[in-house]
């Protein structure tokens, strides 16, 4: 209850996490970041620490039951940066629906993304999507990546920029699952959509390391399922995203549907397509 996440979840003896998910809204910053990155450092961004202000049962049901958490999102020494309530339904199936209710403070400038992280075990090495790919794709980027189903191990979505930076990132993705080599894992619906990206660094690491070679692989899968990005624009040297690109620190709420699964037993398709009944 201090945390106010889950801290275990274990599928047939294999644990599924180590931490997570939690609210989070910082990308390391792309080449074209540069200006708007130092507003972003100057509200805390990089450095936003969780409080728990509430964790309830809401609901219990034979065949689910309801949490809700309370959270506060700031950096030390300032001001809230968002506000936000995670309601989770845990269902008999094993199926776990989490719906995020975000709040940014006013004040606040445009955010690099918005979505949950999830730290599962590095043995999760397996990434398959129905989404755009098999490039990494961007709002403002991503024509060239056509809708489909793709797979791959987790390190092999890792893009080596020459300054290490935001990327590898899925857009439009129904489904994403994570999974060992023996195909059991945890499998991440969008509803409808959402960003997915992969990797076996986390965004911290990516904005420390001024070289490829300062990157450390942790025995670790950091999992992001976003509601949105920034678009990339070209801010370098050129202009911003297009209006319709930026993602303007404003209300918002979005869900996601976890599900552990073996590919022995069912396919992420078919698990993806099941229904789930949404309480209000």
């Amino acid at each position: 209850t201090l945390k106010g996440i889950i801290t275990a979840w274990e599928y047939n003896g294999m644990p599924l996490m180590l931490a997570g998910p939690r609210l989070n809204i910082w990308r390391a910053p792309t080449d074209n970041d540069v200006h708007i990155a130092v507003e972003w450092r100057k509200f805390g961004f990089d450095h936003l620490s969780h409080r728990v202000d509430r964790v309830e049962l809401v609901r219990q049901l034979p065949q689910a039951v309801q949490i809700e958490v309370d959270s506060v999102l700031a950096a030390y020494s300032l001001r809230p940066a968002i506000t936000c309530r995670y309601r989770y339904t845990i269902y008999g199936t094993g199926d776990v629906v989490i719906e995020t209710s975000a709040n940014p403070a006013r004040n606040l400038p445009i955010l690099p993304r918005l979505g949950l992280q999830l730290r599962l075990p590095g043995k999760l090495n397996r990434l398959a999507w129905y989404g755009r790919g098999p490039h990494e794709s961007y709002a403002d980027k991503k024509d060239s990546a056509r809708v489909g189903v793709y797979g791959g191990t987790v390190q092999e979505q890792y893009v080596p920029y020459v300054k290490p930076q935001e990327n590898g990132n899925k857009s439009d993705v129904r489904w994403a699952a994570v999974t060992d080599l023996r195909g059991m894992g945890l499998l991440a619906v969008g509803m409808p959509l959402i960003n997915v990206s992969a990797h076996h660094y986390t965004p911290e690491d990516f904005t420390n390391a001024r070289h490829t070679f300062d990157l450390k692989p942790r025995d670790e899968t950091i999992l992001h399922l976003d509601y949105r990005q920034t678009g990339l624009g070209s801010n370098s040297c050129g202009p911003w995203p297009l209006p319709q690109y930026v993602f303007m620190p404003e209300p918002v709420e979005f869900a996601v549907r976890l599900r552990p699964f073996s590919l022995d037993a069912v396919t992420p398709m078919y698990l993806s397509q099941q229904t789930v009944e949404r309480w209000q």
